[in-house]
């Protein structure tokens, strides 16, 4: 079906644009028409595709500074939301989407005046559900711009008067209840099924959820307010506190009408207290698309719809074409995860390891289904991510740390009982007392200068597909899937509103008890350590569990901008710098320790602006309407 309706809006584009002009009185044969279209279901199918299309999902196309559809993404946001240190990224707000979010609105608002006119060529059923599909996808479009602009126009007909398209922004809570109405109006107007990559009622809900919590979070943390006051004093950005708990409790509410779909957690391959078999069931929670958590899916096929996340951004010693190691977790997000070894002693000395997956023995299977380890297995062979050789007399009595854990700009390769790597993949090789010779960095691991391997100690392993022969792995042949919406998350919504609507004094559910149900959950199917009970439930404990579980998926920068806690994260500094967990050998002692401080490598340095919660109103887009006010500190 989707290559179906690929192929048919190909078709009706190229019959646009090769219009016959001989006879003007005369309509051309072969000139597709609103009632060719708006008459037959392949022709609404082929409308559906365009708009979906265009559906802005953050997805393996996605960057900051890039936008949308660009199939060879390197500026992953992870990079900026501290999961990981980004060998090209740059701190700078969310992409734009004004003219293009219009642009959606626009056809979504055609689609529906004009499907009414032809409504009597179809089953009512078939219409009901496809103006609520068409009112998903405009809320869709809403939410992608009230999160980077606060309030913008509300323009839910079609308009074609220049003069009557010049209206003023409309306040963010406005526009944050515009998007709960066509949320709602598609939940109870959309079939509870639907094809691959289209949005079904269940859908709706949890994206209602999903955008109810960021409009609760606005009123609940933001202290930013701007007023238009040549518009009647509209809050364009901020919202009252006061709506914080109504917010709240429709992100609930939503997420209790996603359970009628009959969704649950991934654990086909999960067994109790089964380490290998809870690692197995998270990874293949990506890799066996569609499944009982995949809500909403947006489709990958190599070669009409592919993308490059595997030769982007996995390990150097698999990489073909001058790239790998894109994007490498930092040791900032690993240390979320439970069960971590510690690396120094109560003295600060070092602690050996046998080998290089010592400290993550005991770790929670979601870390090694999310972060390749450091001597962990990747397609049959262990990934050597090393910083280099311990080469001097290793201490009766333990080495003492190198380094301050906050040292972001000293060089290992400044210390004379290093043996480290050097530029350009370049080796440098040590003799061990067996008489064979050792990589100092391995196949993978860090480089004095080098950007494709890890900078940090680890690699990416979540969304990555083992099952691409390494051979094969290459710009734009990627076609893993693209799971934007998860039962997971929901749960974790769940948790998140329950928990704000009981500190917020509410009554009216056993709040307390149903986040730490909807946590407990995600917690097992991890394989992370169970709470004893809901008193250890808090606001951290959530929000921690979300870093974890929805780690690389486009959801972590938001939530911290819902949240604003990007200020919190640069207290001190203005720059802050990402750390990472980087192995040694010691020959001497056939050990392994590992040294945690500040990245020397890659672009490490984090820089926020707390204008940035907003993104500007495009200039260009001011000056074609002057109604619209700009953005504070732009």
């Amino acid at each position: 079906m989707k290559n179906y309706c690929r192929k048919l809006l190909m078709v009706m584009v190229t019959t646009i644009v090769f219009v016959s002009c001989a006879r003007l009185d005369i309509p051309p044969v072969n000139l597709v028409t609103n009632e060719d279209i708006f008459t037959t279901t392949n022709g609404i199918t082929a409308y559906f595709a365009r708009m979906y299309s265009s559906l802005p999902l953050e997805d393996y196309r996605y960057s900051h500074n890039r936008a949308w559809n660009n199939e060879r993404v390197t500026h992953n946001v992870g990079g900026i939301t501290g999961e990981a240190v980004g060998r090209d990224t740059q701190m700078r707000p969310a992409a734009h989407w004004f003219q293009e979010g219009y642009a959606l609105i626009r056809d979504v608002n055609v689609f529906i005046s004009t499907l009414m006119e032809y409504a009597n060529y179809h089953d009512p059923e078939n219409v009901e559900h496809w103006i609520a599909e068409a009112r998903m996808i405009r809320g869709f479009a809403y939410m992608t711009m009230a999160k980077r602009y606060g309030g913008v126009p509300i323009v839910n007909e079609v308009i074609d008067d220049y003069a009557a398209a010049l209206l003023p922004r409309n306040s963010e809570e406005e526009v944050w209840d515009q998007i709960s109405e066509d949320f709602q109006y598609a939940v109870d107007h959309m079939r509870g099924d639907s094809e691959d990559g289209r949005f079904n009622r269940y859908a709706a809900a949890a994206y209602k959820a999903h955008a109810m919590l960021h409009a609760a979070s606005i009123a609940n943390f933001s202290t930013i307010r701007h007023t238009d006051t040549r518009n009647g004093g509209a809050l364009v950005c901020g919202i009252p506190a006061e709506r914080a708990a109504d917010y709240y409790r429709q992100a609930y509410e939503a997420t209790k009408i996603v359970d009628e779909g009959g969704y649950s957690l991934y654990m086909n391959e999960w067994q109790e207290g089964n380490a290998e078999a809870q690692y197995n069931n998270f990874m293949n929670l990506y890799q066996r698309v569609p499944n009982s958590e995949s809500i909403f899916v947006r489709y990958f096929r190599y070669p009409e719809l592919p993308h490059s996340w595997d030769a982007i951004y996995g390990p150097l010693q698999y990489a073909i074409g001058g790239l790998s190691g894109g994007l490498t977790p930092s040791y900032d997000l690993v240390s979320e995860f439970d069960g971590i070894g510690d690396f120094v002693d109560e003295n600060n000395r070092y602690i050996l390891y046998d080998n290089t997956m010592g400290p993550f023995e005991h770790a929670e299977p979601r870390l090694r289904a999310t972060v390749i380890l450091p001597g962990d297995s990747y397609k049959g062979s262990p990934i050597e991510v090393y910083r280099g050789i311990y080469t001097g007399t290793y201490p009766v009595d333990g080495l003492t740390k190198l380094y301050d854990i906050n040292d972001n700009f000293s060089l290992y390769n400044s210390n004379p009982n290093l043996l480290t790597s050097i530029s350009n993949i370049e080796q440098q090789y040590y003799t061990l007392p067996n008489g064979q010779r050792m990589r100092a960095a391995g196949l993978s691991g860090a480089f004095s200068s080098e950007n494709r391997g890890s900078r940090t100690g680890f690699h990416l392993r979540k969304l990555l597909d083992p099952t691409i022969p390494p051979a094969e792995v290459d710009n734009f042949r990627s076609e893993s899937d693209w799971v934007d919406m998860r039962y997971a998350e929901v749960l974790l919504t769940r948790a998140e509103a329950a928990y704000e609507l009981h500190e917020l004094g509410q009554d009216g559910g056993n709040y307390i008890e149903e986040a730490f149900e909807a946590v407990q959950l995600i917690r097992r199917r991890a394989g992370a350590n169970l709470m004893a009970g809901s008193a250890e439930l808090n606001r951290e404990t959530i929000r921690r569990e979300r870093r974890k579980e929805l780690a690389f998926e486009s959801k972590a920068y938001w939530d911290q901008v819902r949240w604003r806690v990007f200020s919190d994260m640069f207290p001190d500094n203005p720059v802050r710098r990402l750390k990472g967990a980087l192995a040694f050998y010691v020959p001497s002692e056939d050990k392994w320790f590992f040294d945690v401080k500040g990245v020397e490598l890659g672009n490490a340095d984090r820089v926020f602006q707390e204008l940035w919660y907003y993104v500007d109103i495009p200039a260009d887009q001011i000056s074609r309407n002057p109604m619209l006010i700009q953005n504070p500190g732009y």
